[in-house]
């Protein structure tokens, strides 16, 4: 009975990180091709067309319900969700904003800037946009900072690091990563790090407390991103229903057995 219980729990853990592995993920402008980059090696896999066309656009992921969102960019003035196994969009609705280059998740709501500073909250049922507020950051593309629990602007060009205030849509400068040619950011919790992809197929990678660029990857990309996300390893529902089983009935067999030597 304990090797099984046992076994049971190695099971849910192994199965935990299985989900959703810790990758990056994009949108190629040039071909408007949804595409994977695994952080440990590099390699850039193509996972499929989108089938909507736009530049400069964003991703963001929802991690409670496992959806990625993409607002399109330039010429396409519409949310969209990604089947992250095929790459296909799915029309949620029109948010109406030009030049809508930044898109994140805060955990409760889904967040957008355009390139005049104006702040948006997204409605996820039809893409309606509420305005919140205004800054005069040029947005190559944000993140949410799970740690800091910040919205993470890059600015397009000087990349200055600021946060924004979901409040009201004010920035506060916390840094500056240098220039780079239309980027957006990512931000990866487990490694602290922030990773950027360019218009000129590059990608970075800088220490998300000092924001000094730790990594130059030119040319790795095979098509021009203005579009970065970051999904770390997600559990099935089912594999912590499978945990907290096994943990149970390792408590209930301890149980019994001090009560057997009592």
């Amino acid at each position: 009975m304990n090797k099984n219980i046992a076994s049971l729990v190695a099971a849910a853990f192994v199965a935990s990180g299985s989900a959703h592995a810790d990758m990056l993920y994009t949108v190629l402008d040039n071909t408007n091709t949804f595409a994977s980059i695994n952080p440990n090696t590099l390699a850039v896999t193509a996972i499929g067309a989108t089938g909507a066309t736009g530049d400069f656009g964003d991703l963001a992921y929802d991690s409670v319900s496992r959806t990625m969102y993409w607002v399109a960019g330039r010429g396409n003035n519409n949310l969209y969700t990604i089947n992250m196994n095929t790459g296909a969009a799915t029309l949620v609705g029109s948010h109406g904003v030009n030049d809508m280059f930044s898109l994140g998740w805060s955990g409760t709501g889904l967040y957008a800037q355009a390139t005049n500073g104006a702040v948006y909250q997204l409605n996820t049922s039809n893409g309606s946009a509420t305005m919140i507020g205004s800054n005069n950051i040029y947005p190559g593309g944000f993140d949410f900072n799970t740690v800091t629990g910040q919205m993470i602007p890059r600015s397009a060009g000087a990349g200055d690091i600021k946060s924004i205030n979901l409040s009201n849509g004010s920035a506060t400068q916390l840094g500056n990563s240098g220039n780079v040619n239309d980027a957006d950011i990512a931000f990866d919790a487990g490694r602290n790090r922030y990773w950027v992809s360019d218009y000129s197929h590059n990608l970075f990678a800088y220490d998300a407390t000092t924001f000094a660029r730790t990594t130059v990857m030119n040319g790795t990309l095979p098509g021009p991103s203005a579009a970065l996300e970051y999904v770390g390893a997600v559990p099935e529902p089912e594999t912590y229903a499978l945990l907290l089983a096994g943990l149970g009935l390792m408590g209930t067999v301890a149980r019994r057995r001090k009560a057997a030597r009592g």
